[in-house]
This record gives structure tokens, sequence and C-alpha cells, in this order.
């Protein structure tokens, strides 16, 4: 058996052999082959060392890179292992999202289709108004309850579905209300109500009510119309009777007087508030006074902006009261006394500002000397006239009270008589307080002068034409025969006493002034002569007065 030794031994004397048969000349170039092949040995062993120089220090840098990296690690994986746990979290959640949009996604794309039955859902809003237009009530209402019945279930909780169903059923409702915001039928307004009565979520009082503020946006709208007219409130008269006889006829023909209240189940439907009954009576008389107090509105506000003749309209008023009365609703009472405040606030209104222009914006006292014709003395109503031109400003002033008078004078009557003196003797008190302070300045014979000028001259001029819009024959002997007397009636209507200046600081010379003038008229002789007041009843004066 040849071993590993034996085979060198061999090989080497081999290599001896062939070299002892070599020449000298093959044995150099065999010398110069071994040198090249050592130095190219030696040349990759130089750049072996090179290369394992370089990757020595690479394994130096990366092993420095690695040593930061890992302390880098060793400090962050203790936050990142409280932060995997909410990862896992997250994750689990987005995959439970994604899942649930992915069912919503492909519910909506069937939802899309054109083959859905939402699409006639969303267009049930439509359907109702061409159902209501066309008149077919019985089948907006079997819409109207059908969407109801949809929103109770919990199949249709999206908003989207609800919020339809809610406009569809509103939608109804307006038009089904609108029709009584116009001119209307009492056929079409039965069977507009009996459609209206099937819908749940409306109560009577709710219904009544609601059809009551429709037939007022009918009524408003009307006015409009007719606001800049030349005769307004005849116009306006005229329309509010109409469009009232036709609520209230079509109102106790909708609502008959044994209709029944239905009873409704707060378990059924909680979501509708449900109204108290109510007597249709009472609402259809609340209507119609706050109807009344719009007309009486527009009437004020018609006075307020320039005088009116208001005969035309009195009597239109007077004439649509009574033959309201055969319903229940005469308001002729009501007529009078809202008049009456009318006028007052007029009459009022300008003689304080007659008297504000006298007090305040005239200012000054100037008389202006008149010379009185001696023929003319023997009238003393003229010389009264003429001695009032002394002084410019009264002049006005008094021509102002007449022209206030003379716009209610075809309107006044005898219940008028106590305030428009009043209103006189309020002013008058002005006027003499005003001249009371005058007194106190450098002008005090002038105001003296003025004082007596007003109290002999103006003030009596005043009441002889007061009495004049009030004549005893016309205004107190009709009603009070002999129970008044002519001297009893002047005597407490004189306009001139002393508690139109009792107030005032210098008195002894208003007294002194009015003393001059006449003796106290008013005594006890009268002291049981019970005036009309505003708020007494004429019919009750007129049965105790009798002879």
């Amino acid at each position: 058996m040849v071993t590993p030794s034996s085979r060198s031994a061999l090989t080497a004397t081999r290599a001896e052999d062939d070299l002892k048969v070599l020449s000298v000349s093959r044995l150099r170039v065999e010398r110069l082959a071994l040198f090249s092949h050592i130095r190219h040995v030696q040349d990759e062993i130089g750049v072996l060392a090179f290369h394992n120089y370089r990757t020595y220090a690479d394994i130096g840098r990366t092993a420095e890179l690695n040593r930061a990296m890992f302390s880098d690690m060793n400090e962050t994986m203790p936050k990142l292992k409280d932060e995997v746990a909410h990862l896992v979290q997250d994750i689990k959640q987005f995959y439970a999202d994604s899942k649930q949009e992915a069912d919503e996604l492909a519910t909506l794309r069937k939802a899309t289709s054109s083959d859905s039955p939402l699409w006639d859902l969303f267009s049930m809003p439509d359907t109702l108004k061409k159902c209501v237009y066309a008149g077919y009530y019985d089948a907006a209402y079997s819409l109207t309850n059908y969407s109801s019945q949809l929103e109770q279930r919990s199949l249709t909780k999206s908003p989207v579905v609800v919020n339809v169903l809610n406009k569809a059923r509103h939608g109804l409702l307006d038009e089904l209300f609108n029709k009584f915001s116009g001119p209307v039928d009492l056929a079409t307004a039965i069977q507009v109500v009996n459609n209206i009565s099937k819908i749940p979520s409306i109560s009577p009082t709710q219904l009544r009510v609601t059809i009551l503020q429709y037939r007022d946006l009918y009524l408003e709208k009307q006015i409009i119309a007719v606001m800049g007219a030349p005769n307004f409130l005849q116009h306006a008269v005229d329309i509010y009777r109409e469009c009232m006889y036709e609520t209230m006829v079509l109102y106790l023909a909708v609502f008959p007087k044994d209709d029944f209240h239905r009873r409704f189940d707060v378990a059924v439907d909680p979501r509708w508030e449900q109204w108290k009954p109510a007597a249709q009576s009472v609402l259809l008389q609340q209507w119609a006074l706050r109807t009344l107090s719009r007309l009486f509105e527009h009437i004020k506000l018609a006075e307020n902006k320039k005088p009116v003749d208001m005969n035309d309209v009195v009597s239109k008023l007077m004439a649509f009261a009574y033959s309201f009365g055969h319903m229940g609703l005469d308001f002729r009472n009501l007529i009078i006394n809202q008049l009456d405040d009318i006028f007052k606030c007029y009459f009022n209104s300008k003689v304080e500002a007659a008297t504000t222009v006298l007090t305040n914006e005239a200012g000054v006292i100037d008389f202006v000397d008149t010379t009185v014709d001696s023929s003319a003395t023997a009238d003393g109503d003229t010389v009264s006239n003429l001695e009032i031109n002394q002084w410019d400003a009264l002049c006005v002033y008094g021509n102002e009270i007449l022209s206030a008078f003379n716009d209610l004078r075809q309107n006044l009557s005898i219940a008028q008589l106590n305030w428009c003196v009043q209103v006189l003797k309020k002013n008058f008190r002005s006027v003499l307080s005003w001249l009371d302070r005058l007194m106190d300045s450098d002008r005090s014979p002038t105001a003296v002068k003025a004082a007596s000028l007003f109290l002999k001259v103006f003030v009596p001029f005043m009441r002889k034409n007061l009495h004049s819009c009030f004549p005893y024959e016309k205004c107190f002997r009709p009603i009070f025969r002999c129970a008044v007397t002519k001297e009893d009636f002047e005597s407490y209507y004189s306009l001139l006493s002393t508690d139109l200046f009792s107030h005032c600081v210098h008195h002894e010379v208003f007294l002194e002034v009015y003393g001059g003038y006449q003796p106290i008229a008013f005594s006890g002789e009268t002291e049981n002569f019970a005036p009309v007041t505003e708020e007494a009843d004429i019919t009750a004066l007129l049965n105790e007065s009798s002879c």
C-alpha cells in the first residue's frame, strides 16, 4: 500500500532524475520561470494583505455602527413595548372598520342600482305634490301613512331616509294648508280638512289654529294689495268683512259643534306634542277679536298720518258689526270704544302739539296794536275776536284747536264731550304755567297782559266754539230732557275755572284777572249734576233722567 510519505519520496526521486537529464540551458529557463512565478506570488500576497487591511478597517467601522445601533434599539425597545398593544388594537380596529366599510359600499352599490326601491322613496315628495295638485287626496294620504309606518320601523333609521320621509309629510301638510291661504269653496275645504285629519301627527286644536293662521295670510295679502289705494280704509273694511264671513262660515261648517276630539295614545307616537282640546267657539272668537284688532290698527295708522273722513268708515263698520250679530259677533260696542280712542288720541296730539309751539317755539309774547271800530263795539263777540288778534301766536294756537275740532266735527258725539274738555283744560293749564314762569322774569307786565287776554278773551272764545260743536239742544236735551238745564250745561262746561291756575305760583294774579271777568259761577247749585263720562251708559242715563 502506497502511503503519502512514500508518494512524496517517489516524486522527489523523479524530480532529481529529471534534473539530472536536463541541460544547463534548460535549467536556466526553468530558473527564470520559477523566479517570475515567485515574484507574481509575492505581488498577489501584497494585494491580499492590502485587501485584508481594508476589510479589518470596514469590520471596525461596522462594529462601531452596530454598537451605536444596538444602543439606540436598547433605549427604544421599552417605549415600543408599550405601544405595541395599541398598535395591535388599531390594526384589529382597522380590519373591522375596513370590513364594515366594504359592507356599506356593497349596500350603497346595491341601493344606487337602477332597480332599487329607494328611488321611489326619494321621489315621494314630488309624487305627493302631484297628487295634491291633481286633487287625489286619498292617494296622498296613503303615501303619507306609508311614510309614517316606514319611519317607525327599525329598517329605516338612517337620517337620509328619515329626512326624506319627514320632508314628504311636511310637504303634504304645507300643500294642504296652502289651500286656505286663498279663495276656497266649502266642498274643497271639507275634503282638505278630512284628509288632514287622517294624519296622526295633527291634533284637532292644531288643525283649527293652523287653518285660522292660513286664513290670516290670505287676509293680509288682500290688505297689502290695496294698501296704496285712495280709499284704503273703505276697501280694508270690505275686505275684512268678506274674509271674516267666509272664514267663519267655513269654520262652522267644517268643525260642527258636535265635533268630538280624537284621543291620541302618546305611546304610539311620542314625538309630537299633543295640545289640550279647547272649545271651537273659543278659538274662533279669539281669532275674530285678533282680526278686528288688526283692522283698528290700520284705522289708527291711517288717522295718525292724515285726517280721514270717518263717516263712510263708521257706517261700514256698523253695518259690518250688525251683520255679524246673527253669528253671535256683534261688536258695535267695540267699534264705539275703539273710535273714541282714535279720535281722542288724534285730538289730544294735535292740541298738545299746538300748545308746545305756543309755549316753546313761539317763546316771545309780541302784541300788535289793533284799532276797534266804534260801529262794532255793540257786538261783544266781534270785540273779543279783535282783542285776540293782538297776539299773533295766540291766534295761531286758537286756529290749530279749531282745526282739530273741524277734523272731528262729523264724528263728535256726547260721549266725547268730557275728554274734549279735559284735553283743553290740561293744555290751558300748560299755557298758564308758562305765563306764570314768565311773571318771575323782566317780562312780568307783558305776561300779566297775556294772562288777562288768555283768560278773559281766548278761553271764553274757545268755550263758545265748544258749545257750537256740542250744542245743548242736540246733545243734552234729547237725552236728559229737563233734568239738565242749558244754564247748568254751559256753566259746567265753561272751560274757565280756578283749577286752571290753582297750581301756579302767582295764582293771586290769575285769580284777580279771573274775578274781574265774572264771578265764580260754578257753585253748589250744580253739585248734584252728573256729567256723561267715557264709561257712562247713555241708555241708563236716558231712563233715569226722564221728567
